[in-house]
């Protein structure tokens, strides 16, 4: 079994070689949605330092990152903020539970408010936020402009989910950074290596036979009463679907009719194929990566990955991808 070695800075001072004897499980998870990148430490206390003076606090910050031992590649799974601590005394042995999460939970990214907005840009309401909450922007914002939108009791997190949801982007927020992802730009990009079935420990696979949409029809109103066809917009990349998906929706403009349209079809072709892909570690494994996939019949071709869990124990370093087809 291959060595891995796993850093670990907690509070900015390097533990890795403290911890190392201690080390039970290590968990990393990223995915492409709004849910925030979580780390889980679990930690044998043979010791009894964990249950007294090393007993951490909610809100400490610790970074991960790990590798094969000689590998110069560290998969740098980021920083996080402790929100999770459980202790569990067992016959077997104590162990403490530490989860992480790198949306920060010192910030009241989470506190309901209520605010009134009138003829602004997304991009607007976005750097409104990030300036009340001393967030960095990254990333690329779509053009949407809005007549009205309110904030209604819901907090920066809910409410720029919903302000943002329709226009073929997501966003992250990890440490000081809120982190903006197109769909169309990550689907655009080439594959960054391949897989085959020596690579595979296991992979299942599903296609879906209906709900898929060669083109969307994109209806408008402003009003109750009328409806105005703006257009069609097709299907990229191209497939064998002959349905057509109307979309009728009260929009504010034609610029926003596009945008959702666009995003509602993308969204009902994104799974068409998709699959657990269960491999050994590694660094190259995060969401958003493509890869293209050899040696698997019409399963071949570019895919991506919308989820990758990383586990470490005793047994090494394994992961499991949740993948769809681009």
């Amino acid at each position: 079994m291959r060595k891995i070695d796993i850093k670990v800075v907690y509070k900015g001072t390097d533990i890795s070689s403290d911890i190392d004897k201690y080390l039970k499980l290590v968990k990393y998870t990223d995915s492409l949605d709004a849910e925030s990148p979580e780390a889980r430490i679990e930690l044998n206390d043979v010791d009894k330092v964990w249950q007294n003076s090393w007993f951490p606090d909610g809100g400490d910050e610790f970074s991960l990152q790990f590798a094969y031992t000689g590998d110069r590649t560290y998969l740098d799974a980021g920083t996080f903020e402790v929100d999770d601590l459980d202790f569990e005394f067992g016959i077997n042995g104590d162990i403490l539970f530490l989860g992480g999460q790198a949306t920060p939970i010192s910030k009241n990214l989470r506190e309901k408010r209520s605010k009134e907005y009138e003829e602004i840009t997304l991009k607007a309401i976005v750097e409104d936020i990030a300036k009340r909450q001393s967030l960095e922007i990254v990333g690329r914002i779509p053009e949407v402009t809005f007549e009205r939108l309110t904030q209604d009791e819901e907090s920066d997190l809910e409410f720029l989910l919903r302000a943002s949801k329709d226009w073929g982007v997501f966003f992250k927020i990890e440490g000081i950074k809120l982190i903006f992802y197109s769909w169309e730009e990550l689907n655009a990009k080439p594959a960054a290596f391949t897989l085959t079935k020596k690579d595979s420990d296991r992979f299942r696979v599903k296609k879906k036979t209906a709900g898929t949409y060669k083109s969307c029809e994109i209806r408008h109103s402003k009003t109750d009463d009328k409806e105005d066809l703006l257009g069609i917009v097709e299907a990229n990349p191209p497939n064998n679907s002959q349905d057509v998906l109307t979309i009728s929706t009260k929009v504010e403009s034609p610029r926003q009719a596009e945008l959702k349209a666009k995003e509602e079809l993308r969204k009902a072709n994104a799974d068409e194929f998709k699959g657990t892909f269960s491999t050994e570690g590694d660094a190259r494994f995060v969401a958003g990566i493509n890869f293209n996939l050899s040696g698997f019949g019409i399963f071949d071709g570019k895919w991506q990955i919308i989820k990758a869990s990383h586990q470490i124990n005793q047994q090494g370093w394994t992961c499991s991808l949740s993948i769809e087809k681009r």
